[in-house]
């Protein structure tokens, strides 16, 4: 039989389902403490990811200034246009291949909750900045010879795990379960939720998008900002939690009963346990009236809050402001400070960002090239150098414009410069073949795709087989 048909048959199944149970995530809420913080952190170092990736996205939901500024970085990819570029010296071939793959990828869309169009999985993927990992499952169909990307499932974090070497497991730690809509692509006994999983370059390329980024240079199972961004979330929670009960004083005062034991200066009469009763109701009721009776033998006083108590702001400043750092480089793109800013710390901040989001975008084109590209290009053309890669505009106009003064400049000079390559530089999309243009020289007609065995009605290379 040949290898392609029984890759084909992988490719096109849909093999790691999410498992319905892996909705119970682990939320610690009131009960997080440093300790326990300290205990996930060391099952992570461990491989076991589970804990890490529900204590991050606890963390997420509940700080806004840490969602917004990881949005920020994630989306300044994610959210940039983009396009796929032929690699150099392919020729009109190249160029063909590269429109035939855009167009594939536009065409894929979400069907469900947990599926993914090809923009909605860059936001996907680009979360890995955070949680260290994030992964797709690609289902794949057949076009005549050829394999087209059908559908894009997401695989949550915490499915992954380092369990027995370096290698990147899918293992659901919490076991697998059919799911109501679909119970004959699932089994409760499958292996993925069997110890210790399976690694996934145990499968064919192209059948898993799992992008892996650098971001602090370390071992795969302490990479990702989450470690960092995870204490100052923790600390920020507990400002919080403390800033709340002191706002409750503020609003109300703090309210204190005295009752009389007869021992002390009151008095001689010692005060009833109904003197008492009274004493607790009139301490709860006071937020909602104005007026209380007690006995003689109690009293009820009233302290106000101090109104210069600024600690909880600066701690959450604090935190704020080291975890903008972390995302994003600084704090000027995310708020003001009290001495203000200038426009030349402005401009530096930006360019800081800049290159954190250039560095993001060659991380995440790589990712795509190698497991979705270049599986695409050889499984349907059979000559995986063609493979194009994909860039995205991070740049903003105004340096482009710049770019564009300088090469007319050049140009002015005497000196050459190509069409694609220009266009590619001002992230300028590619001129169709049978589209009428404007402004320039006319330029020579390319050979037609037909000729060159790429459009959609030529027959690709034949692959080879095991007995070939």
């Amino acid at each position: 039989m040949p290898v392609i048909d029984t890759k084909r048959h992988v490719m096109e199944l849909g093999l790691a389902p999410a498992p319905y149970n892996d909705r119970f995530a682990r939320v610690l809420g009131s009960a997080l403490t440093p300790a326990q913080v300290t205990s996930i952190l060391s099952m992570a170092d461990l491989g076991y990811l589970w804990q890490i990736a529900d204590l991050l996205d606890e963390c997420r939901e509940r700080d806004g200034h840490l969602h917004s500024q990881l949005q920020s970085r994630e989306l300044r990819v994610a959210g940039a246009e983009w396009e796929l570029r032929p690699p150099v010296g392919s020729g009109a071939r190249g160029a063909e291949i590269a429109r035939w793959c855009t167009a594939r990828l536009l065409e894929i869309e979400a069907a469900d909750a947990l599926q993914r169009s090809f923009p909605d999985a860059l936001v996907s993927l680009m979360t890995a900045v955070y949680q260290a990992r994030a992964g797709l499952e690609v289902t794949w169909r057949s076009e005549g010879r050829r394999m087209v990307p059908a559908s894009l499932h997401f695989i949550h974090p915490r499915r992954f795990a380092f369990t027995t070497d370096w290698r990147l497991h899918l293992w659901d730690a919490s076991g697998t379960a059919t799911t109501y809509a679909s119970p004959e692509n699932t089994n409760a006994n499958g292996p993925f939720g069997q110890f210790p999983g399976l690694p996934l370059a145990a499968f064919p390329a192209g059948k898993f998008v799992v992008h892996q980024p650098v971001v602090r240079g370390v071992y795969p199972t302490r990479e990702g900002l989450g470690r960092l961004l995870v204490w100052w979330s923790t600390f920020k929670r507990f400002d919080i939690r403390d800033l709340l009960a002191y706002a409750q004083w503020a609003g109300r005062g703090l309210r204190v009963g005295t009752y009389s034991t007869g021992k002390g200066e009151m008095g001689e009469y010692v005060s009833t346990p109904d003197d008492q009763q009274v004493l607790l109701e009139a301490l709860d009721a006071m937020s909602s009236t104005v007026s209380v009776a007690i006995a003689d033998t109690t009293k009820l006083d009233v302290i106000s809050a101090p109104t210069n108590n600024d600690v909880h702001e600066r701690l959450a400043s604090l935190c704020n402001a080291e975890m903008s750092k972390a995302i994003v480089g600084g704090t000027l793109g995310s708020e003001v400070t009290a001495g203000g800013g200038n426009r030349a710390l402005g401009e530096v901040h930006e360019r800081g960002e800049l290159v954190i989001a250039r560095s993001d975008a060659q991380q995440l084109a790589a990712t795509l090239r190698r497991d979705l590209l270049r599986p695409m290009v050889e499984m349907s053309f059979g000559v995986g150098r063609l493979a194009p890669s994909i860039v995205f505009a991070t740049d903003p106009a105004g340096d482009l414009d710049g770019l564009a003064k300088r090469m007319k400049i050049f140009a002015d000079m005497g000196g050459r410069l190509g069409q694609r390559s220009s266009a590619n530089a001002l992230q300028l999309p590619e001129i169709e073949d049978d589209e009428e243009t404007f402004g320039g020289k006319a330029q020579t007609p390319s050979t037609p795709a037909e000729a060159d065995g790429v459009s959609d009605t030529a027959q690709p290379p034949q692959r080879p087989t095991e007995d070939s």
